[in-house]
Formats: structure tokens, C-alpha cells, sequence
């Protein structure tokens, strides 16, 4: 399979689209190519400036400044303004919130 392609499922993945087989037969590369990835506030658990870690205990990256700066106003919003490292256990702890 093709990166591309590949690419274009990983990205229906993420943003819940589900994948049938007319999905499949009405996918050229040439659109596969104009799918991009969303960003959900409601996937960040606990945010740092250096990225952030989701409810299911997995670290990211921020995609770009922007997406940094929607999570840490965002209302209810656990941001810190430093790296995770700087904290205990990498930042990660449990929250009585879970989604």
C-alpha cells in the first residue's frame, strides 16, 4: 500500500470516519492527499508546553502553536506553562475527570 494511501487511513482513523468498501473504491490518491488531521481539545488530558499527555496515558507533541494555544485557554483546561519533564512522573497523573 502506498504511503499515501496508508496516510489517508490513518487520518480517517483519527478523525472517526469509518471505512467501508465504497470508502475504498471512491478513494483516488489524489484526494488522499488533501485529507488532513483535526485536532480535539477534548483528547488532551493534562497539556505542558512541550506537548501532551491524552486520556489513554500516551505523550504527544503540539502540532503547532496554535493547537497549544486553543487547549490552554480552553475552559477547564489543565495546562502547565512548563515542559512535562520538569514535573513528577513526566507530568502524567490521574485525574478524577476521566472524559
Amino acid at each position: 500500500m502506498s504511503k499515501t494511501f496508508t496516510g489517508f487511513f490513518v487520518a480517517l482513523a483519527l478523525t472517526g470516519v469509518p471505512v467501508t468498501g465504497a470508502t475504498v473504491a471512491g478513494t483516488s490518491t489524489a484526494h488522499a492527499a488533501d485529507v488532513g488531521i483535526s485536532f480535539n481539545l477534548g483528547d488532551v488530558a493534562i497539556g505542558y508546553t512541550d506537548g501532551y499527555w491524552d486520556h489513554d496515558h500516551q505523550w504527544h507533541k503540539w502540532q503547532n502553536t496554535k493547537h497549544r494555544q486553543a487547549y490552554q485557554h480552553a475552559d477547564g483546561a489543565e495546562y502547565h506553562a512548563t515542559p512535562h519533564t520538569r514535573a513528577a512522573n513526566q507530568g502524567w497523573h490521574e485525574k478524577d475527570d476521566h472524559r
